[in-house]
């Protein structure tokens, strides 16, 4: 870490040093794309929960399909680059992904699910105009997605990433998240966040 602790920072060490040893796990985010333009990723991290339960509120379909694709691929990305065996170079498109992912050891369910969400997806994107698909259905694949990126996140901070016990394990990387799993599993399945 860097020689100048923030007061944040310091208050960080603090909480992973003084937890049980499995409360906080570092993901790392080389790799995931985040780095170049971190001050930017930042900021839209912060907002994205806005920006979905705006989509939800005002009935816009297409576009929280399409936020959601963002933060599942998002994600999954995290999941690729914080499963230690992986030497292989991440496939850029969704598709590719999410079968990379099941290699590495996604769930089937989840998988079969994603694939799902995938097809769905493209149907909705490059469908509506047309006429392969209507409205409604877009509607039920914004709402089936919903809890589809719930079951994917908590199943990433469950099953991937670096267990975090003292300040040392911790790394300066762009990007990089120190989480407390069951904090953010609640916030996850409880719609606090996403």
């Amino acid at each position: 870490m860097n020689d100048q602790a923030s007061p944040t920072d310091i208050e960080l060490f603090s909480r992973v040093e003084n937890s049980p040893i499995g409360t906080f796990k570092l993901f790392l985010a080389e790799g995931v794309g985040t780095e170049e333009n971190i001050a930017q990723h930042l900021n839209n991290i912060d907002v994205v929960s806005e920006k979905i339960l705006n989509a939800v509120n005002n009935k816009c379909f297409i576009e929280l399909i399409s936020l959601r694709l963002q933060v599942l691929d998002f994600w999954l990305r995290i999941y690729f680059y914080n499963i230690p065996e992986n030497t292989e170079p991440r496939e850029r498109e969704f598709g590719r992904l999410i079968k990379q992912c099941f290699r590495l050891g996604l769930e089937k369910n989840i998988y079969d699910k994603l694939v799902t969400f995938n097809k769905h997806r493209v149907d909705a994107i490059h469908g509506f105009m047309i006429g392969t698909i209507s409205y409604e259905k877009i509607e039920e694949v914004a709402i089936e997605a919903d809890q589809l990126l719930r079951e994917t996140i908590v199943f990433i901070l469950e099953n991937s990433g670096n267990v975090v016990s003292s300040r040392e394990q911790l790394v300066d990387n762009p990007g990089a998240m120190t989480i407390h799993v069951s904090g953010f599993v609640h916030e996850i399945t409880n719609k606090a966040r996403y």
